[in-house]
Formats: C-alpha cells, structure tokens, sequence
C-alpha cells in the first residue's frame, strides 16, 4: 500500500475528488483512479524489494491536472524473520508432544482440533497418526513467518509369544523372549532364572512350570504385553544294573544288566563285547568302574555306575568245546576262544587231517565258521593248538575238533 496522495495534493491540485494519480518507478509508470486523499492504495505491481516511487501528475475530478515534481514515496520490502520452532519428534500412541515457537507474535496452530491451546507458542499436541503441525505469527517486523513441526506417532509393538522345549529334569534349558534385545523383559517366577531380565534366561525348574512374562517396548514403556509360557520337565529313566559275577581266573568273563531305558551306551567299551546293549559281557584284566547312560523314550538321559573287580583267585581250565555246527541256529556256531575272557593270543590254529591250516588268528574275538577261502569245509575231524597269556597266566592248548554239518 502507498500513501503518497495527500502530500502531492497540497504540493498540486486541490480541486474536488477523486483524483486519477500518476506515479512511476525506475522502469515503468503507472495510474490509479478514484483516490481520496489520505486514503492508502495498492501499488500496481508489488515490489520483491525495497523501490523508490516518483510522483508525476494529479488529475481532480474536473479533469484539472497538475504536475508533480520532486515528490516520492519509498517502499520498503522486510524479509520476514524466521520463528525458532522444537525439532521433529516422535512420541508413543495415546501420548503428547509438547511443541515450541518463539521469535514471534500472535501465534496461531493448525491442526487446531490436536493442540490443547491452538493460541500459545507452546501447545500440548496429542496426534493419534503422523502429524504436520504448522504456525504462523509475526515477527518483530510485524511480518507474517510461518513453519511446521512434524510429530511421528509410533505404532504400538505387537509382541511375539514366548518359546520354550520341554526339559529333562535336573537339566536347564533357556527361556525365548522372542521379541529381540531392545525389548524390555520381566519373567515371573525369579526362581531357577539365571537373570529374570533377559531376553533369554537360563532356566533351571525342578518340576513343570508356568512361567509369566511382560514384555515391554524400551521407548514406550507404556505398551507391554503379558504372556504365559509352560514349560514341561520330563522325567529322566531311572537306572537298574547289575553284574552277573566279579572277575577271576575260575570266571573270566561278567556279564552286565541294566533296565529303566530304551537305548543304553557303557564306558568305557573297552572291555566289552557290545558297549550299545542291555547286556554287553566284559572281558578284563583290571578292576573296573563302567558307567552306563540310558536314554528314555522321551528323550531323557539317566545314569547309573557298576564296578566289576578283577582277581587272581581261583582255576581256570580255558576249556573247549570238541565240536561244532556252523548251521546258523546261533548255538555253537563258531569255535573260539570268546569265554576266555581278556587274554592275548600268540597263535591261534586249526588244521585238517592233511595237516593245512584252514583258519589262524591272534583276535580272541575272532574264531572259525567251517570254512576255508569262504568255502565251507566237509564234515569231519580238526586239530586246533592255541597258545595265549592271561592275568592268570600262560594257557597252551591242543586238541581234536569235530565239524558237523
């Protein structure tokens, strides 16, 4: 708005009104009609920057005009000077943000309906979705200013449930939080938990038990979640064993039983015939203490310990049998020296009555099916010598051996 009329009036023509004003600046002129003194009047094209304006003629209303010199009116354009307005924020669902101006007056805030006072330079905003909060008022200029503020509402978490396996009892097992590290936990009951805090405790519970855990968001304290988490102790197979008979040189050989399980594995297997059975027979030379591990159908292992002692007491004759029939019946199909016990062979041999070995080996566990070459021998006679030492002494032995088939 320029309001340079009354002045050239008093400088020009004072007939009647209105009047058609003539004004121009550096570049172009211009005229403006119906002007009343002391009446301001919009220039014809806004100035971007401050710009000087010269008078130049004064018409009145009887077409009586007037030259205007030396008269000018200046408008100056101000930049508006920026409010100071809180950075971006965020806050949780069904909570408020607390926005800031200053550098201003005359505040007024848009969204109004989300803003306690709309009117204030500091109003409490309480969004319930992603909000661009504006504002304007002025500056010391008296200038319109104007800016936002964008408040982000975070989501309310949706929580994951709580894992767990069963556990045998006695052993431990750890807890899932499952909702990551940056996640709040709070288990119940404390009891058997290495740290009732984590994400992941190691639990340690002596029967089945239920287990309470609220999970809470580390920025929004206020959104948690409840879940309940049972966990199953199984029970572990309780183990029965026994020996047949401790170790000598009248027995040398005990045979071990366990029950109470489905599957079984002795320590140590040396020594035994068969360390993954109920009842594998050992052959030793010491005392020794076997442990054996029994694992359940459910899957839970238990244990059980058994010492077999080894004396030179008594006679062992390291008999024989004079015959033997290879027929697959699993009775007497072999013929060795397996019921010696822990012996170490230096020669084992069987001859045919032409005097050619057919079988030979220094394995005690090793003895003869009948054949030759894998060419099952005729029926007939054999002679077998075997020299071996045991904890009892050197046994030789040679005798006559009867194949039936």
């Amino acid at each position: 708005m320029i309001s340079l009329i009354e002045s050239s009036a008093s400088s020009g023509s004072s007939g009647p009104s209105p009047y058609t004003f003539d004004y121009a600046d550096q570049i172009n002129q211009y005229t403006v009609n119906l002007i009343t003194v002391g009446v301001p009047f919009t220039v014809a094209t806004q100035p971007i920057i401050t710009t000087e304006y010269s008078v130049l003629k004064i018409t009145d209303a009887s077409k009586c005009a007037t030259t205007i010199n030396g008269v000018n009116g200046t408008i100056t354009v101000l930049t508006p000077i920026p409010l100071s307005i809180s950075p971006d924020t965020s806050i949780c669902l069904n909570s408020s943000a607390q926005l800031k101006v200053s550098g201003g007056t005359n505040y007024q805030w848009s969204p109004a309906a989300l803003l306690d006072n709309p009117n204030i330079a500091n109003p409490l905003a309480s969004p319930i979705t992603n909000t661009k909060f504006f504002v304007s008022g002025m500056d010391v200029n008296n200038c319109a200013a104007r800016d936002s503020v964008l408040v982000t509402v975070v989501p309310k978490p949706v929580f994951n449930a709580p894992t767990a396996n069963p556990v045998c009892k006695g052993q431990s097992l750890t807890l899932n939080g499952n909702n990551g590290n940056k996640t709040i936990y709070s288990w119940l009951p404390t009891a058997g938990l290495d740290n009732p805090a984590s994400s992941s405790p190691m639990a340690t519970p002596g029967a089945n038990t239920f287990y309470q855990l609220t999970v809470s968001d580390a920025n929004c304290s206020q959104s948690d979640s409840v879940f309940d988490l049972s966990v199953v102790v199984k029970p572990v197979p309780i183990l029965q064993t026994q020996k047949s008979n401790d170790i000598d040189c009248a027995t040398p050989t005990s045979r071990l039983t366990v029950s109470g399980a489905n599957t079984y594995t002795w320590s140590p297997a040396a020594g035994l015939n068969d360390s993954a059975v109920a009842s594998p027979v050992a052959s030793l030379r010491t005392t020794t203490l076997f442990t054996v591990l029994g694992m359940g159908v459910n899957g839970c292992q238990g244990s059980d310990t058994i010492t077999v002692n080894v004396g030179k007491t008594g006679q062992n004759a390291f008999s024989l049998p004079n015959a033997f029939s290879p027929n697959n019946d699993n009775i007497n199909d072999c013929f060795g020296v397996r019921s010696w016990g822990s012996v170490t062979l230096i020669d084992f041999s069987i001859y045919n009555r032409w005097g050619q070995r057919v079988f030979e080996t220094t394995n005690p566990s090793v003895c003869w099916d009948g054949r030759l070459n894998g060419v099952a021998q005729d029926q007939g006679n054999f002679v077998y010598i075997i020299k071996a030492t045991s904890f009892c002494g050197n046994v030789e032995r040679k005798g006559n051996l009867l194949l039936i088939r």
